[in-house]
């Protein structure tokens, strides 16, 4: 087990519920992206907000994958055996209703926060009844579509 991993993991999620608590106004639908992410130009992404009324939606990669700077055009529904059930976080959408900060705050506060993919899982899937999906593609880490 990577320690500094576990230790550090679960800012992300501990930052995000902060902002979230910040947003003003009524809101349904949110985007969260990771900070190194480029998005998919060519792809249309308004479906699968639509989706987000029923439960979170998680992307990735596959770094090794090409994938020119313009995208591919394209999504593609991974299987638990490509995720581990955990939500992908290189791109999250969800809705309101399946993030609550106050289970962020009490899961970190009793060290039972898990970190990163498993964190988003833990607290916008779980909870629900295990009801997020996870797409490949839509989204790349910049690093390797920018060589």
């Amino acid at each position: 087990i990577d320690e500094k991993k576990m230790c550090e993991g679960t800012k992300q999620i501990l930052g995000y519920a902060d902002l979230y608590d910040k947003v003003n106004g009524d809101y349904d639908i949110f985007i969260r992206l990771r900070w190194d992410v480029v998005i998919d130009l060519k792809y249309d992404f308004s479906e699968l907000l639509e989706k987000t009324y029923d439960h979170p939606i998680g992307f990735m990669s596959r770094e090794k994958m090409n994938w020119p700077e313009s995208g591919r055009g394209e999504v593609q529904l991974a299987n638990d055996h490509d995720t581990n059930c955990y939500l992908p976080d290189m791109m999250i959408f969800h809705h309101r209703k399946h993030f609550d900060t106050n289970l962020v705050r009490t899961l970190h506060e009793n060290k039972q926060l898990w970190p990163a993919e498993w964190g988003w899982y833990q607290v916008m899937s779980r909870p629900y009844g295990d009801i997020h999906q996870s797409f490949h593609y839509g989204v790349k880490l910049s690093r390797f579509v920018y060589k």
